[in-house]
């Protein structure tokens, strides 16, 4: 009997021992892993033990060679040292040879732009220095003839602003000189100028194109504009005459439109020629243009942007002026009168510009108070 007990409780012992490694409810028994994932380890096991054998093989061989090197005396390593110095030194000056001929490439080539006088030069932007250009009479080629001078003239703004300083110009800015060129026989007037104007670009603009259409002829005790021909819908043709006691009349054709350059409109205007013979008491200008660009800003107001050349040739006129200038008695020079001239071209200029500033900005005011849809910034 006891022996048959034993066998029993032996029995419920080895059942108890089963069920505690039976998984309970909640839990999934492991799935065995798949062949597959079993055989690219052991692949994977066997590739790491091959790449440890043969890089083990490599660092006793290293070893050896190690073993195997004789000490290298002083002068050796002194020798070893400075070739690789040498080694260094010819590296680096071949770096710097190759820096220096990209540097020469390149300002070869800017000489071979400058040379060519390509539009990127203040000569080029002047390059007609003779008398302004005379219209035909035919309509549709007088149209013609002045959209490409125009449009000639305004493939140069960019250029134009780089020269004039207008590029990243902080506004307000003002600048005007007068230069004697006595190898072109000129005197050349620059002005350059950037503002801020408290007015909607596109309101702006619409105005400054009504003002340059001259439906009315401005006249002031200084200068007179009036409009010869309207060419074409954005085309206009009119005449700048100017006044001075000192020196002869002044007298001037422009051809002038306007252009949308993305979110700008740029006006350009261009001496093109005079209409009849001019008498003697009248100094046709030479080369002259001006761009203005008109930008918006942030806050809704107009970035306006003027550069503008006019070219003055004088030793044709020498004799006129020599006859009616009060200054032409005291200058014991040719030089001297030309400076002279210079500066009556200066005050000339600075004096209209003022009067035109005082102008256009007492019709803009009438224009504004005339029209409460103009956008006006406060």
């Amino acid at each position: 009997m006891d022996d048959r007990a034993m066998e029993l409780d032996a029995g419920f012992i080895a059942d108890d021992l089963d069920l505690l490694f039976l998984p309970l409810d909640d839990e999934t028994p492991e799935k065995p892993r798949p062949k597959r994932v079993r055989k690219r380890h052991a692949d994977e096991i066997k590739f790491l033990e091959k790449t440890v054998a043969e890089l083990t093989a490599q660092l006793a061989t290293l070893e050896e060679k190690k073993l195997e090197v004789v000490p290298l005396s002083t002068w050796e390593n002194i020798a070893r040292r400075q070739a690789q110095e040498a080694q260094v030194a010819i590296q680096k000056n071949q770096r710097l040879r190759e820096a220096l001929e990209e540097q020469l490439a390149l300002a070869h080539g800017l000489q071979k732009i400058f040379t060519k006088k390509t539009k990127y030069t203040m000569e080029s932007l002047c390059e007609d220095g003779g008398a302004p250009e005379r219209l035909s009479m035919d309509p549709i080629a007088r149209a013609a003839s002045v959209r490409a001078m125009l449009d000639a003239e305004h493939a140069k703004l960019e250029s134009a602003f780089i020269q004039h300083g207008l590029v990243d110009v902080v506004p307000p800015f003002r600048r005007v000189c007068v230069e004697d060129e006595e190898a072109c026989s000129h005197i050349m007037l620059t002005f350059s100028r950037a503002e801020i104007v408290p007015v909607a670009m596109p309101d702006f603009a619409a105005w400054m194109w009504q003002f340059l259409c001259f439906d009315a002829p401005i006249i002031t005790p200084r200068f007179t504009m009036k409009r010869l021909e309207i060419l074409d819908d954005d085309l206009i043709y009119f005449q700048f005459h100017t006044t001075c006691p000192e020196m002869p009349d002044l007298r001037t054709n422009y051809g002038v439109t306007k252009y949308e350059d993305g979110n700008k409109v740029t006006f350009v205007l261009r001496a093109i020629g005079l209409d009849s013979v001019s008498s003697a008491q009248e100094w046709a200008t030479g080369d002259s243009t001006e761009w203005v660009t008109l930008e918006p800003m942030g806050d809704g107001s107009t970035l306006v942007r003027m550069a503008l050349y006019i070219q003055f040739p004088y030793k044709r006129q020498q004799n006129i002026l020599r006859v009616q200038s009060p200054l032409s008695g005291s200058p014991s020079s040719d030089s001297d009168e030309d400076a002279a001239l210079s500066q009556l071209i200066l005050d000339l200029f600075t004096k209209n510009q003022e009067v035109l500033d005082s102008l256009t900005f007492e019709m803009l005011v009438k224009s504004t108070l005339s029209n409460p849809d103009v956008g006006v910034i406060s």
